[in-house]
Protein backbone atom coordinates (compact mmCIF):
# COMPACT_ATOMS: atom_id res chain seq x y z
CA UNK A 1 0.00 0.00 0.00
CA UNK A 2 1.25 3.68 -0.80
CA UNK A 3 2.15 5.14 2.43
CA UNK A 4 1.08 8.79 3.20
CA UNK A 5 3.21 10.93 5.09
CA UNK A 6 2.51 13.98 6.86
CA UNK A 7 4.32 16.39 3.88
CA UNK A 8 3.19 14.52 0.97
CA UNK A 9 0.35 15.98 -1.01
CA UNK A 10 -1.24 13.83 -4.11
CA UNK A 11 -4.22 14.22 -5.97
CA UNK A 12 -6.54 11.44 -6.70
CA UNK A 13 -9.99 10.80 -8.22
CA UNK A 14 -12.76 10.93 -5.82
CA UNK A 15 -15.84 9.50 -6.89
CA UNK A 16 -18.17 12.56 -6.29
CA UNK A 17 -15.10 14.70 -8.27
CA UNK A 18 -11.49 15.60 -8.03
CA UNK A 19 -9.92 16.66 -4.76
CA UNK A 20 -6.47 17.41 -3.31
CA UNK A 21 -5.74 15.81 0.02
CA UNK A 22 -3.74 18.26 2.33
CA UNK A 23 -0.98 18.48 4.59
CA UNK A 24 -0.28 18.79 8.09
CA UNK A 25 1.04 21.65 7.29
CA UNK A 26 -1.70 23.18 5.58
CA UNK A 27 -4.30 22.26 7.64
CA UNK A 28 -2.53 24.65 10.51
CA UNK A 29 -3.93 27.92 8.46
CA UNK A 30 -7.56 26.52 9.23
CA UNK A 31 -6.75 26.81 12.81
CA UNK A 32 -7.33 28.92 15.76
CA UNK A 33 -4.81 30.85 17.29
CA UNK A 34 -2.15 29.09 19.30
CA UNK A 35 -3.62 28.69 22.87
CA UNK A 36 -7.06 28.39 21.77
CA UNK A 37 -8.34 24.79 23.73
CA UNK A 38 -11.26 24.76 20.47
CA UNK A 39 -8.44 25.49 18.08
CA UNK A 40 -5.96 23.01 18.95
CA UNK A 41 -9.07 20.68 19.20
CA UNK A 42 -10.21 21.78 15.35
CA UNK A 43 -6.53 21.44 14.69
CA UNK A 44 -6.11 17.60 15.72
CA UNK A 45 -9.75 17.00 14.21
CA UNK A 46 -8.56 18.17 10.91
CA UNK A 47 -5.65 16.63 11.13
CA UNK A 48 -7.13 12.80 11.37
CA UNK A 49 -9.78 13.59 8.73
CA UNK A 50 -6.36 14.18 6.22
CA UNK A 51 -4.92 11.19 7.26
CA UNK A 52 -8.46 8.99 6.77
CA UNK A 53 -9.54 10.86 3.28
CA UNK A 54 -5.80 10.13 2.51
CA UNK A 55 -6.11 6.44 3.19
CA UNK A 56 -9.06 5.81 1.11
CA UNK A 57 -8.59 7.96 -1.43
CA UNK A 58 -5.41 6.68 -2.51
CA UNK A 59 -5.23 3.90 -4.87
CA UNK A 60 -4.16 1.32 -3.50
CA UNK A 61 -1.16 -1.26 -4.53
CA UNK A 62 -1.06 -5.03 -3.36
CA UNK A 63 2.51 -6.00 -2.06
CA UNK A 64 4.60 -8.88 -4.27
CA UNK A 65 6.37 -11.37 -3.10
CA UNK A 66 9.48 -10.23 -5.32
CA UNK A 67 10.13 -7.67 -3.23
CA UNK A 68 13.76 -6.94 -3.83
CA UNK A 69 14.33 -10.03 -6.05
CA UNK A 70 16.66 -10.20 -8.81
CA UNK A 71 17.67 -11.96 -12.04
CA UNK A 72 21.28 -12.88 -12.37
CA UNK A 73 22.69 -14.49 -15.34
CA UNK A 74 24.41 -17.64 -13.98
CA UNK A 75 26.15 -19.08 -17.32
CA UNK A 76 25.23 -19.04 -21.18
CA UNK A 77 26.28 -20.34 -24.14
CA UNK A 78 25.35 -19.35 -28.02
CA UNK A 79 27.68 -22.40 -29.32
CA UNK A 80 29.58 -19.71 -31.91
CA UNK A 81 31.84 -22.72 -32.34
CA UNK A 82 32.44 -25.20 -35.46
CA UNK A 83 33.43 -28.70 -35.79
CA UNK A 84 32.49 -30.73 -32.98
CA UNK A 85 30.75 -29.39 -29.13
CA UNK A 86 33.61 -31.57 -26.90
CA UNK A 87 36.96 -29.32 -25.90
CA UNK A 88 34.58 -25.70 -26.63
CA UNK A 89 34.99 -23.38 -23.81
CA UNK A 90 33.18 -20.26 -25.03
CA UNK A 91 30.14 -18.82 -23.73
CA UNK A 92 30.34 -17.67 -19.93
CA UNK A 93 29.76 -18.57 -16.90
CA UNK A 94 30.74 -22.41 -16.99
CA UNK A 95 33.25 -23.78 -14.61
CA UNK A 96 34.65 -26.36 -17.40
CA UNK A 97 34.74 -27.04 -21.34
CA UNK A 98 32.35 -29.14 -22.49
CA UNK A 99 33.18 -33.11 -22.07
CA UNK A 100 31.72 -36.25 -22.34
CA UNK A 101 29.24 -37.88 -19.79
CA UNK A 102 29.05 -41.22 -21.38
CA UNK A 103 30.50 -42.79 -24.25
CA UNK A 104 32.72 -41.40 -26.69
CA UNK A 105 29.99 -40.04 -29.36
CA UNK A 106 29.85 -36.22 -29.63
CA UNK A 107 27.74 -33.87 -30.76
CA UNK A 108 27.99 -31.84 -34.50
CA UNK A 109 27.46 -27.59 -35.07
CA UNK A 110 25.81 -25.88 -37.58
CA UNK A 111 25.07 -22.35 -38.67
CA UNK A 112 23.46 -20.56 -38.65
CA UNK A 113 22.12 -19.83 -35.39
CA UNK A 114 18.58 -21.68 -34.06
CA UNK A 115 15.60 -18.30 -33.79
CA UNK A 116 12.90 -17.46 -31.84
CA UNK A 117 10.81 -14.37 -31.41
CA UNK A 118 11.89 -12.27 -28.36
CA UNK A 119 14.72 -13.61 -28.26
CA UNK A 120 18.94 -12.38 -29.20
CA UNK A 121 20.56 -15.12 -31.18
CA UNK A 122 24.27 -15.61 -32.80
CA UNK A 123 26.89 -18.11 -33.65
CA UNK A 124 25.85 -21.48 -34.65
CA UNK A 125 23.63 -24.03 -33.18
CA UNK A 126 24.64 -27.95 -31.72
CA UNK A 127 23.20 -30.56 -34.08
CA UNK A 128 22.62 -33.90 -33.37
CA UNK A 129 25.19 -36.72 -33.23
CA UNK A 130 28.44 -36.35 -35.35
CA UNK A 131 30.14 -39.98 -34.57
CA UNK A 132 26.91 -42.39 -35.56
CA UNK A 133 23.30 -41.68 -35.68
CA UNK A 134 21.70 -44.07 -33.01
CA UNK A 135 24.56 -44.33 -30.91
CA UNK A 136 24.45 -42.74 -27.57
CA UNK A 137 25.72 -38.80 -27.58
CA UNK A 138 26.47 -37.53 -24.28
CA UNK A 139 27.76 -33.96 -23.25
CA UNK A 140 28.17 -32.48 -19.91
CA UNK A 141 29.37 -28.87 -18.65
CA UNK A 142 29.18 -27.55 -15.29
CA UNK A 143 27.66 -24.71 -13.06
CA UNK A 144 28.32 -23.06 -10.05
CA UNK A 145 25.98 -25.22 -7.89
CA UNK A 146 22.34 -24.12 -7.52
CA UNK A 147 19.86 -24.80 -5.02
CA UNK A 148 18.05 -22.19 -2.95
CA UNK A 149 15.77 -19.33 -4.21
CA UNK A 150 14.65 -20.04 -7.67
CA UNK A 151 16.60 -20.87 -11.13
CA UNK A 152 15.85 -20.80 -14.83
CA UNK A 153 17.20 -22.94 -17.87
CA UNK A 154 16.24 -21.86 -20.80
CA UNK A 155 17.07 -22.67 -24.32
CA UNK A 156 16.10 -23.48 -28.24
CA UNK A 157 15.52 -26.89 -28.34
CA UNK A 158 14.29 -29.93 -30.66
CA UNK A 159 14.42 -33.08 -28.76
CA UNK A 160 13.73 -34.77 -32.08
CA UNK A 161 12.61 -38.32 -32.37
CA UNK A 162 11.92 -40.71 -29.11
CA UNK A 163 14.80 -43.38 -28.98
CA UNK A 164 13.46 -47.16 -29.50
CA UNK A 165 13.22 -48.55 -26.01
CA UNK A 166 13.31 -44.80 -23.62
CA UNK A 167 15.62 -43.54 -21.93
CA UNK A 168 16.39 -40.22 -24.66
CA UNK A 169 16.71 -37.76 -25.68
CA UNK A 170 16.70 -35.53 -22.86
CA UNK A 171 18.57 -32.65 -20.78
CA UNK A 172 19.66 -33.96 -17.09
CA UNK A 173 20.32 -32.26 -13.57
CA UNK A 174 22.90 -33.75 -11.81
CA UNK A 175 24.08 -32.20 -8.31
CA UNK A 176 27.40 -32.10 -6.50
CA UNK A 177 27.87 -35.66 -5.61
CA UNK A 178 27.09 -36.71 -9.04
CA UNK A 179 23.62 -38.07 -8.46
CA UNK A 180 20.61 -37.07 -10.98
CA UNK A 181 18.59 -34.76 -9.52
CA UNK A 182 16.17 -34.54 -12.27
CA UNK A 183 15.62 -33.68 -16.41
CA UNK A 184 13.25 -32.41 -19.21
CA UNK A 185 12.72 -34.13 -22.46
CA UNK A 186 11.15 -37.74 -22.71
CA UNK A 187 12.39 -40.97 -20.99
CA UNK A 188 9.59 -43.28 -23.20
CA UNK A 189 6.06 -44.34 -21.35
CA UNK A 190 2.84 -42.64 -21.83
CA UNK A 191 3.98 -39.44 -22.65
CA UNK A 192 7.01 -40.35 -24.80
CA UNK A 193 5.98 -38.25 -27.71
CA UNK A 194 5.73 -35.06 -25.17
CA UNK A 195 8.06 -32.80 -23.69
CA UNK A 196 8.18 -33.80 -20.12
CA UNK A 197 9.68 -32.73 -16.39
CA UNK A 198 11.51 -35.73 -15.31
CA UNK A 199 12.09 -36.94 -12.25
CA UNK A 200 14.97 -38.21 -10.20
CA UNK A 201 14.04 -41.86 -12.10
CA UNK A 202 13.93 -39.98 -15.14
CA UNK A 203 9.82 -40.10 -15.27
CA UNK A 204 7.19 -37.84 -15.95
CA UNK A 205 4.63 -37.31 -13.62
CA UNK A 206 1.68 -40.66 -14.06
CA UNK A 207 -0.84 -38.65 -14.63
CA UNK A 208 0.17 -36.27 -17.20
CA UNK A 209 0.80 -32.68 -15.10
CA UNK A 210 4.30 -32.60 -15.99
CA UNK A 211 4.05 -32.89 -19.68
CA UNK A 212 3.69 -30.68 -22.82
CA UNK A 213 3.75 -29.69 -26.04
CA UNK A 214 5.15 -32.21 -28.89
CA UNK A 215 8.96 -33.50 -28.53
CA UNK A 216 10.04 -33.65 -32.07
CA UNK A 217 9.59 -30.26 -33.05
CA UNK A 218 11.27 -26.88 -32.67
CA UNK A 219 10.43 -24.64 -30.03
CA UNK A 220 11.24 -22.46 -27.10
CA UNK A 221 11.73 -23.81 -23.62
CA UNK A 222 11.96 -22.47 -19.76
CA UNK A 223 12.56 -24.37 -16.88
CA UNK A 224 11.89 -22.86 -13.96
CA UNK A 225 13.08 -24.76 -10.37
CA UNK A 226 11.77 -23.03 -7.04
CA UNK A 227 13.67 -24.64 -3.84
CA UNK A 228 11.62 -22.80 -0.99
CA UNK A 229 8.29 -23.67 -2.56
CA UNK A 230 9.99 -27.45 -4.02
CA UNK A 231 8.56 -26.87 -7.38
CA UNK A 232 9.56 -27.04 -11.12
CA UNK A 233 7.69 -25.84 -13.78
CA UNK A 234 8.30 -25.52 -17.82
CA UNK A 235 6.83 -23.09 -19.80
CA UNK A 236 7.04 -23.98 -23.66
CA UNK A 237 6.96 -21.63 -26.56
CA UNK A 238 6.20 -18.38 -23.68
CA UNK A 239 5.80 -15.10 -25.27
CA UNK A 240 9.12 -13.31 -24.41
CA UNK A 241 8.04 -10.31 -24.89
CA UNK A 242 6.31 -9.91 -21.30
CA UNK A 243 7.79 -13.33 -19.60
CA UNK A 244 8.65 -11.94 -16.22
CA UNK A 245 10.94 -14.04 -14.24
CA UNK A 246 9.56 -12.37 -11.13
CA UNK A 247 6.25 -13.11 -11.74
CA UNK A 248 5.67 -15.95 -14.04
CA UNK A 249 2.30 -17.10 -15.96
CA UNK A 250 0.88 -19.96 -15.41
CA UNK A 251 2.91 -22.99 -16.70
CA UNK A 252 2.82 -25.43 -19.41
CA UNK A 253 3.30 -27.68 -17.07
CA UNK A 254 4.47 -28.59 -13.56
CA UNK A 255 6.04 -31.35 -11.45
CA UNK A 256 5.29 -30.74 -7.58
CA UNK A 257 7.89 -31.82 -4.90
CA UNK A 258 11.11 -31.73 -7.40
CA UNK A 259 13.48 -29.35 -7.21
CA UNK A 260 16.45 -30.47 -8.74
CA UNK A 261 20.19 -29.30 -7.33
CA UNK A 262 22.39 -28.77 -10.09
CA UNK A 263 25.84 -28.34 -11.19
CA UNK A 264 25.94 -30.20 -14.04
CA UNK A 265 23.99 -30.34 -17.23
CA UNK A 266 24.23 -33.19 -19.32
CA UNK A 267 22.31 -33.66 -22.52
CA UNK A 268 21.75 -37.07 -23.68
CA UNK A 269 20.10 -38.47 -27.09
CA UNK A 270 20.64 -41.25 -30.16
CA UNK A 271 19.64 -39.57 -32.80
CA UNK A 272 21.21 -37.14 -35.27
CA UNK A 273 18.14 -34.47 -35.32
CA UNK A 274 18.59 -33.51 -31.66
CA UNK A 275 18.87 -29.96 -31.67
CA UNK A 276 19.70 -27.05 -29.48
CA UNK A 277 20.84 -23.33 -29.24
CA UNK A 278 21.01 -20.41 -27.11
CA UNK A 279 21.27 -21.87 -23.90
CA UNK A 280 20.75 -19.40 -20.65
CA UNK A 281 20.80 -20.17 -16.82
CA UNK A 282 19.43 -17.51 -14.55
CA UNK A 283 18.42 -17.24 -11.20
CA UNK A 284 16.53 -15.35 -8.52
CA UNK A 285 18.55 -15.41 -4.76
CA UNK A 286 16.69 -16.35 -2.06
CA UNK A 287 15.44 -13.04 -0.01
CA UNK A 288 16.27 -12.25 2.81
CA UNK A 289 13.57 -13.51 4.97
CA UNK A 290 14.82 -15.19 8.00
CA UNK A 291 12.04 -17.54 8.30
CA UNK A 292 12.52 -18.73 4.71
CA UNK A 293 15.90 -19.01 4.77
CA UNK A 294 16.15 -21.35 8.05
CA UNK A 295 14.12 -23.34 6.00
CA UNK A 296 15.93 -23.66 3.08
CA UNK A 297 19.16 -24.11 4.87
CA UNK A 298 17.08 -27.28 6.17
CA UNK A 299 16.21 -28.74 3.46
CA UNK A 300 19.78 -28.17 1.91
CA UNK A 301 21.19 -30.02 4.83
CA UNK A 302 18.46 -32.84 4.82
CA UNK A 303 19.10 -33.15 1.08
CA UNK A 304 22.94 -33.32 1.50
CA UNK A 305 22.27 -35.88 5.06
CA UNK A 306 20.20 -38.05 2.44
CA UNK A 307 22.95 -37.74 -0.81
CA UNK A 308 25.56 -39.18 1.91
CA UNK A 309 23.29 -41.54 3.43
CA UNK A 310 22.49 -43.35 -0.27
CA UNK A 311 25.57 -42.85 -1.28
CA UNK A 312 27.19 -45.16 1.77
CA UNK A 313 24.02 -47.87 1.69
CA UNK A 314 24.92 -47.84 -1.95
CA UNK A 315 28.56 -48.63 -0.99
CA UNK A 316 27.42 -51.19 1.81
CA UNK A 317 25.33 -53.08 -0.29
CA UNK A 318 28.10 -53.62 -3.06
CA UNK A 319 30.43 -54.79 -0.08
CA UNK A 320 28.34 -57.17 1.10
CA UNK A 321 27.15 -58.37 -2.26
CA UNK A 322 30.71 -59.36 -3.01
CA UNK A 323 31.02 -61.02 0.43
CA UNK A 324 33.27 -57.89 1.66
CA UNK A 325 33.00 -56.29 5.42
CA UNK A 326 31.66 -52.84 5.38
CA UNK A 327 33.97 -50.31 7.94
CA UNK A 328 32.05 -49.46 11.39
CA UNK A 329 32.76 -45.39 9.70
CA UNK A 330 30.39 -46.80 6.80
CA UNK A 331 27.52 -47.33 9.09
CA UNK A 332 27.42 -44.47 10.36
CA UNK A 333 27.52 -42.54 7.11
CA UNK A 334 24.80 -45.03 5.84
CA UNK A 335 22.61 -44.45 9.04
CA UNK A 336 22.20 -47.79 10.22
CA UNK A 337 22.04 -47.78 13.85
CA UNK A 338 23.06 -49.88 16.88
CA UNK A 339 26.17 -51.56 15.08
CA UNK A 340 28.88 -51.18 17.45
CA UNK A 341 32.80 -52.39 17.39
CA UNK A 342 31.55 -54.92 19.84
CA UNK A 343 28.99 -56.33 17.76
CA UNK A 344 30.10 -55.61 14.29
CA UNK A 345 31.23 -58.54 13.38
CA UNK A 346 28.39 -60.68 14.78
CA UNK A 347 26.59 -58.33 12.36
CA UNK A 348 28.57 -59.32 9.02
CA UNK A 349 28.39 -63.28 10.10
CA UNK A 350 25.00 -62.93 10.62
CA UNK A 351 24.81 -60.74 7.21
CA UNK A 352 26.53 -63.76 5.02
CA UNK A 353 24.05 -66.44 6.20
CA UNK A 354 21.35 -64.78 4.37
CA UNK A 355 21.53 -65.22 0.48
CA UNK A 356 23.24 -63.42 -2.22
CA UNK A 357 20.06 -61.53 -2.89
CA UNK A 358 19.12 -60.55 0.32
CA UNK A 359 22.50 -59.07 1.08
CA UNK A 360 21.40 -57.45 -1.76
CA UNK A 361 18.53 -55.83 -0.45
CA UNK A 362 18.98 -52.74 1.88
CA UNK A 363 15.27 -53.98 3.78
CA UNK A 364 16.92 -56.96 4.48
CA UNK A 365 20.03 -55.71 5.54
CA UNK A 366 18.55 -53.27 7.92
CA UNK A 367 16.37 -55.79 9.15
CA UNK A 368 19.44 -57.27 10.38
CA UNK A 369 20.46 -54.25 11.82
CA UNK A 370 17.81 -53.27 13.54
CA UNK A 371 17.73 -56.36 15.53
CA UNK A 372 21.12 -54.87 16.80
CA UNK A 373 20.15 -51.58 17.81
CA UNK A 374 17.09 -53.21 19.93
CA UNK A 375 19.58 -55.43 21.47
CA UNK A 376 21.50 -52.24 21.94
CA UNK A 377 18.97 -50.41 23.75
CA UNK A 378 18.04 -53.42 25.91
CA UNK A 379 21.75 -53.37 27.08
CA UNK A 380 21.61 -50.16 28.24
CA UNK A 381 19.55 -47.90 30.85
CA UNK A 382 17.23 -47.11 28.04
CA UNK A 383 15.47 -50.58 28.77
CA UNK A 384 12.89 -48.81 30.37
CA UNK A 385 11.48 -47.55 26.85
CA UNK A 386 11.46 -51.30 25.46
CA UNK A 387 7.67 -52.27 24.39
CA UNK A 388 6.94 -55.43 22.86
CA UNK A 389 6.65 -54.86 19.71
CA UNK A 390 10.57 -54.20 19.58
CA UNK A 391 10.56 -58.13 21.10
CA UNK A 392 8.67 -59.01 18.07
CA UNK A 393 10.27 -57.74 15.86
CA UNK A 394 13.79 -59.18 16.21
CA UNK A 395 11.79 -62.75 16.90
CA UNK A 396 12.01 -62.86 21.08
CA UNK A 397 8.85 -62.86 20.91
CA UNK A 398 6.13 -64.32 18.97
CA UNK A 399 3.21 -62.03 17.41
CA UNK A 400 0.33 -64.21 18.70
CA UNK A 401 1.72 -64.82 22.29
CA UNK A 402 -0.38 -64.14 24.76
CA UNK A 403 2.36 -62.96 27.37
CA UNK A 404 3.71 -60.24 25.78
CA UNK A 405 3.49 -57.73 28.49
CA UNK A 406 4.71 -60.61 31.15
CA UNK A 407 7.55 -61.22 29.23
CA UNK A 408 8.51 -57.86 27.88
CA UNK A 409 8.72 -56.98 31.84
CA UNK A 410 10.90 -60.31 32.30
CA UNK A 411 13.36 -58.53 30.21
CA UNK A 412 13.50 -55.21 32.31
CA UNK A 413 13.97 -57.21 34.92
CA UNK A 414 17.25 -58.69 34.11
CA UNK A 415 20.72 -57.50 35.23
CA UNK A 416 22.80 -55.42 32.77
CA UNK A 417 25.02 -58.83 32.28
CA UNK A 418 22.36 -60.91 31.57
CA UNK A 419 20.62 -58.63 28.63
CA UNK A 420 24.09 -58.18 27.07
CA UNK A 421 23.26 -61.18 24.23
CA UNK A 422 20.06 -62.17 22.16
CA UNK A 423 21.01 -65.20 23.60
CA UNK A 424 21.03 -64.44 27.03
CA UNK A 425 17.50 -62.59 26.32
CA UNK A 426 16.45 -65.57 24.70
CA UNK A 427 16.92 -67.85 27.49
CA UNK A 428 15.48 -66.14 29.96
CA UNK A 429 11.92 -65.44 28.18
CA UNK A 430 12.24 -69.10 27.32
CA UNK A 431 12.79 -70.27 31.08
CA UNK A 432 9.81 -67.98 31.87
CA UNK A 433 7.40 -69.29 29.40
CA UNK A 434 8.55 -72.75 30.65
CA UNK A 435 7.48 -71.17 33.98
CA UNK A 436 4.17 -69.94 32.59
CA UNK A 437 3.13 -73.39 31.00
CA UNK A 438 3.82 -75.28 34.08
CA UNK A 439 1.70 -73.13 35.85
CA UNK A 440 -1.21 -73.32 33.76
CA UNK A 441 -0.80 -77.22 33.62
CA UNK A 442 -1.10 -77.25 37.57
CA UNK A 443 -4.02 -74.69 36.66
CA UNK A 444 -5.52 -77.18 34.13
CA UNK A 445 -4.79 -80.60 36.60
CA UNK A 446 -6.64 -78.92 39.71
CA UNK A 447 -9.75 -78.08 37.70
CA UNK A 448 -9.62 -81.31 36.27
CA UNK A 449 -9.71 -82.69 39.97
CA UNK A 450 -12.19 -80.59 41.02
CA UNK A 451 -14.77 -81.80 38.67
CA UNK A 452 -14.26 -84.97 38.62
CA UNK A 453 -14.69 -84.63 42.88
CA UNK A 454 -18.11 -83.04 41.80
CA UNK A 455 -19.03 -85.53 39.34
CA UNK A 456 -18.23 -88.10 42.63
Amino acid sequence: MRRLTEHSVEESKHPNGRMKTLTAVETKKYSRPKGSVEGKKKEKLTYLAVLLVGLFVLPFVPATSQAGETLTLIAEDSFNYTGNLVGKNGGSGFTNAWTYSSGISDYGLSEPTLTYSGITTSGGFVNGCSVLNGQLCAVTRNIPLQSSGKVFVQMIVDFGSQSTGGGTPNLRFVDETNQLTGGVGSNGGTYHSKISILNTSLNANPDGSSSAGTLNGQGFLIIGIDYLLNKTSLWLNPDMSSFDYLSTPAPSAIYFDLAPRIQSLNFVSRYGNMKFDELKIYSVPATSNPAEEAELNRKEAAAKREAEKRSAREEMIARFKNSEKATLELFNQAEVLGITSANIDELHTEIFTLSEQSRADITQVLKVAHKYEVLGIIASERVKNIYSNSLIEIGLIHNESKHKAALTRVVKDLSQGERSTYAGIKEAIEAEMVVMQARKDRLTNILALIASRRNG
